[in-house]
């Protein structure tokens, strides 16, 4: 049986240095082989986060040579850059 456990907020500070802890990564894992496997692969360039629910496996990097470096062994991966603030906002204001 999963119950969901209350953490406390994190800062963005204790976020990037990796001090956040998603709710259901345990549980991802324990359910779905295929994650907990590819994990274990991420694990070996960093520290791989789990996004929302698991839709998706993801990690970061200092620069966009280290990315595509570890691209290279991912081959259903996608490189993306991170944005401070929503493209939506724009359209909102």
């Amino acid at each position: 049986d999963f119950k969901i456990p209350k953490n406390p907020p994190l800062t963005k500070e204790e976020f990037l240095k990796g001090s956040s802890n998603n709710t259901f990564t345990n549980w991802a894992k324990e359910k779905f082989p295929e994650i907990k496997n590819i994990f274990g692969s991420l694990e070996k360039l960093g520290m791989p986060k789990l996004s929302g629910t698991g839709s998706t496996l993801f990690l970061s990097f200092e620069t966009e040579k280290e990315a595509k470096k570890a691209l290279v062994g991912f081959p259903e991966g996608i490189l993306v850059k991170s944005l401070d603030d929503s493209p939506l906002r724009q359209l909102m204001e």
